[in-house]
């Protein structure tokens, strides 16, 4: 990641300590271990899948959306970008799951999949999509709809805004 830019997948944490750190450039470089890439790289197989899936249904318009916002600066990529019948356009974010993370979506997706979605959503001006869920154990499913939120977006826009102005690191998240 390069200093000077917000990327969807890091807003999403809680912490102004960490996102202060991932825009100034200033988290430090860490070596994944081989285990942990292993586990990375079940999300891509889940996305091979999905894209084989998504080419027959004959639906997959684009995948790996790439998105820029310029001001606050935000550069992320979308999974999938999809056709619904209903819907027209939608945004599909994949997240693969263990068991229990799984079994403990209930009603909504994880707090910070909703802000990865809802940055895609609004950037792309896009007014649904879906944090669909798979069970690494069983392969099982769950999928969340989404509507563009025009009031969440404000609040991520002026979090970015707060980070920026910041001129020292914050001493706890």
């Amino acid at each position: 990641p390069r200093a000077g830019v917000f990327y969807p997948s890091s807003l999403g944490n809680p912490c102004d300590r960490f996102l202060y750190l991932a825009y100034n450039g200033l988290l430090p470089v860490e070596v994944l271990p081989a285990v942990t890439r292993r586990i990375f790289d079940v999300g891509g197989s889940l996305e091979q899948r999905m894209d084989s899936y998504f080419n027959k249904m004959g639906i997959l318009l684009e995948r790996e959306k790439s998105l820029k916002f310029d001001n606050p600066p935000i550069s992320g990529r979308c999974d999938f970008v999809l056709l619904h019948k209903e819907d027209g356009k939608i945004i599909l974010e994949l997240k693969s799951a263990n068991n229990r993370t799984f079994t403990n979506l209930r009603l909504a997706p994880k707090p910070e999949h909703t802000v990865q979605l809802q940055i895609y959503l609004n950037i792309l001006q896009i007014e649904k999509g879906v944090v669909l869920y798979e069970n690494k154990d069983n392969q099982k499913l769950k999928a969340f709809k989404l509507e563009r939120d025009h009031n969440q977006w404000n609040t991520i826009i002026n979090r970015c805004f707060k980070i920026m102005g910041m001129t020292t690191l914050p001493k706890t998240c």
